[in-house]
């Protein structure tokens, strides 16, 4: 049995980043006994993502994608994979309860508030939340 690794996200193929998931990963499953033959990363492009996952099914019995799931727009993962199989993407209502229960425990959704009025959404960066500026009316 053969398992190929996807990394995704440009701060891995840009450099900002060091992929040590797929290290990771490749230790725990060489110690199960399971032969990791590729990894593959990939930057946050819906056709360049889609590419290497139909590759990864075509070679590998076993594909892993780490990274490209979060919250933000450029977190393509599951798009890339859908597109490699063919197949349309549908929400989940189980998992987005899920999810609103996880932010609602932790008070995270206090990040849906915004201050009325006209403002400017930041698009947000890895590992960090989304930020917010407001433009001050004239007096």
């Amino acid at each position: 049995m053969y398992v190929e690794i996807i990394a995704i996200g440009d701060e891995l193929t840009n450099g900002q980043r060091l992929d040590t998931n797929s290290q990771w990963l490749s230790d725990q499953l060489g110690q199960m006994g399971v032969s990791v033959r590729f990894h593959s990363g990939v930057g946050d492009d819906l056709e360049a993502g889609a590419d290497v996952f139909l590759a990864a099914v075509r070679r590998a019995d076993i594909v892993v994608s780490t990274g490209g799931l979060g919250p933000t727009a450029d977190d393509l993962a599951r798009d890339c994979l859908a597109a490699a199989l063919g197949v349309e993407l549908e929400l989940d209502k189980a998992s987005l309860e899920h999810i609103r229960e996880l932010f609602r425990r932790r008070g995270r959704a206090r990040r849906s508030w915004l201050c009325k009025g006209p403002h400017l959404h930041v698009r947000a960066t890895t590992q960090r939340a989304r930020g917010l500026g407001v433009r001050r009316r004239p007096r």
